[in-house]
């Protein structure tokens, strides 16, 4: 009888299921759901940059921007609602309603928040306007990232980031000024009279979000439950995995196969990061090969 060698038997080469750092250029498409779509980010998009602008009248002694976290005075307005600390409640059940109607929606319809509506998805999708903008539709854009180095390259990288840039700082920008009256800040930010911590954080939003992401290539015979990217300071944790020292968990949501990106925020500026994305299924977890910035 032949005694099973422990060393080879029952083993098989492990079998990746992503390819790693692989650039994926989408073609421009048109169509009803495409159109749908642009309507969606334009009209979240306006949303989120006009709405400390709105403003609302509550009276002499109170703000009057509709919407506004009053942060000095412990105070959350919404147009006609004001809640206290002590009514919190009515936030979280908000928060509630909203999740159970993600479900009920993503039952119904499918995946109607991810594909149209999610920050992450509207985002995605205005930069990939500035790209196509600044480097043409797909084809143009394969042979720009095959082309060697020449100054016509560096010029039009330096176009399209420098748009990245403003996108991400108007973005901060708005975003503070949920915290305090809009035409205020705006005016004290413009002059250099606004308290630090406004500018500190208009900088962290604006320097410190990255965006990773994986692609799904083979789900090995089994429905990949779960995906996402791990990443860690390179000095904590130079191989990320999941439940690692330092490591955090930017899950995917949904599992299945293809391209996916999660947005990374809250950063250490000047601080090396390791990173590996991963899929996971019945058979178990695999990752990609490390990746670091």
């Amino acid at each position: 009888m032949r005694t099973p060698d422990p060393e080879t038997e029952g083993t098989r080469p492990s079998e990746k299921l992503y390819e790693a750092r692989a650039a994926v250029h989408n073609k421009r498409i048109d169509g009803p759901f495409r159109r749908f779509k642009w309507f969606v980010m334009l009209v979240t998009l306006g949303i989120y940059y006009a709405t400390p602008w709105l403003r609302w009248d509550r009276g002499p002694y109170a703000p009057d921007q509709a919407v506004l976290v009053d942060m000095a005075n412990r105070r959350f307005y919404m147009f006609g609602i004001e809640i206290w600390p002590h009514e919190f409640y009515f936030v979280a059940g908000l928060l509630i309603m909203a999740g159970i109607g993600l479900f009920l929606i993503t039952s119904a319809v499918g995946r109607a928040w991810c594909g149209y509506a999610c920050p992450q998805t509207v985002w995605t999708d205005l930069f990939q306007h500035v790209d196509r903008l600044v480097d043409g539709d797909r084809n143009a854009r394969v042979r720009l990232d095959a082309a060697p180095w020449t100054w016509s390259k560096v010029f039009r990288r330096a176009i399209k980031w420098s748009i990245y840039a403003v996108i991400g700082s108007v973005t901060g920008g708005a975003w503070i000024l949920y915290f305090a009256d809009a035409p205020t800040l705006m005016r004290d930010f413009c002059t250099g009279e606004a308290a630090p911590v406004a500018y500190i954080t208009v900088a962290v939003l604006t320097l410190t979000t990255v965006t990773l992401g994986g692609n799904v290539t083979n789900d090995g015979g089994s429905t990949v439950t779960a995906r996402g990217v791990v990443y860690a300071e390179t000095a904590t944790n130079a191989d990320p995995v999941i439940g690692g020292t330092g490591v955090t968990n930017a899950a995917a949501g949904a599992g299945g196969t293809g391209v996916f990106t999660v947005a990374v925020t809250a950063l250490t500026t000047a601080t090396a990061y390791t990173f590996k994305a991963y899929a996971t299924n019945a058979r178990g977890t695999v990752y990609t090969d490390l990746g670091t910035f």
